[in-house]
């Protein structure tokens, strides 16, 4: 009998190739290394910022884990059409901009020793 499913076919759900359980294996010896590199980059005052926060929010990913985002839904879930979609989409993004501003100048507020 050929085609279809058999019970019982093909790796099992989750299950790694050896490639990718060697490539693993050979990672994780560079783990301590890894971590030292971003702890040197996130506490040296010559990298720029914008590594020194990736390099501090890979440690703390790593470390704690992504942030779980929480979605609270109320009233009516209704569809909207695209041009409702994309407003939206562009109200969200300056909101976003505008915080990331915010955060930028209390990073130099907190460097300078003016904001607790």
């Amino acid at each position: 009998m050929h085609g279809g499913k058999r019970a019982g076919a093909g790796r099992p759900t989750a299950a790694k190739t050896l490639l990718t359980q060697t490539i693993n294996e050979k990672a994780a010896q560079y783990g301590d290394d890894a971590i030292a590199v971003m702890v040197a980059l996130m506490n040296d005052s010559k990298t720029p910022e914008n590594v020194r926060l990736a390099a501090a929010n890979s440690l703390l990913d790593r470390g704690f884990g992504k942030p779980k985002i929480q979605v609270d839904v109320t009233g009516d879930i209704s569809f909207v059409d695209k041009e409702e979609l994309d407003k939206r989409y562009q109200k969200n993004m300056a909101k976003t901009a505008e915080m990331a501003l915010v955060t930028q100048e209390r990073i130099k507020l907190l460097k300078k020793g003016t904001l607790h």
